[in-house]
């Protein structure tokens, strides 16, 4: 990227990089560091032409949400009731913001952790 005067790093955190869970205390610890590590790195690297950001998803539809948390009576309903939005999210959503900001629109967005949760993390 330094070559070739620039590009576009785009790491896939979670909400849990922001949010307090007693469940997932490990998981949420790893997705703040990447969170953290992405602003040093956009920190560094800005001058580069190189952009650095994180997405950090919340509750996502995916094939294998769906399935895990099917198998718990109830959870797909808590899951959806948490986000504001009313719904979870679909993984084309998730594609989306990469998509915005790998593209010449996210053009002067640093170190920025883009949350996409329906408004979870507001509550």
């Amino acid at each position: 990227m330094r070559a070739q005067g620039g590009g576009r790093i785009i790491h896939i955190a979670s909400q849990h990089g922001t949010v307090a869970s007693e469940e997932n205390v490990l998981y949420g610890m790893t997705k703040a560091a990447l969170i953290h590590l992405a602003r040093n790195m956009a920190f560094e690297l800005a001058r580069e032409g190189i952009q650095v950001n994180t997405v950090s998803p919340g509750p996502i539809a995916t094939q294998y949400n769906l399935d895990t948390w099917g198998k718990q009576p109830g959870k797909l309903d808590m899951m959806a009731g948490r986000v504001p939005a009313g719904r979870m999210g679909r993984p084309e959503e998730v594609a989306e913001a990469v998509v915005f900001l790998a593209t010449t629109q996210g053009s002067f967005i640093h170190g920025h952790d883009l949350v996409v949760d329906g408004g979870y993390i507001i509550h």
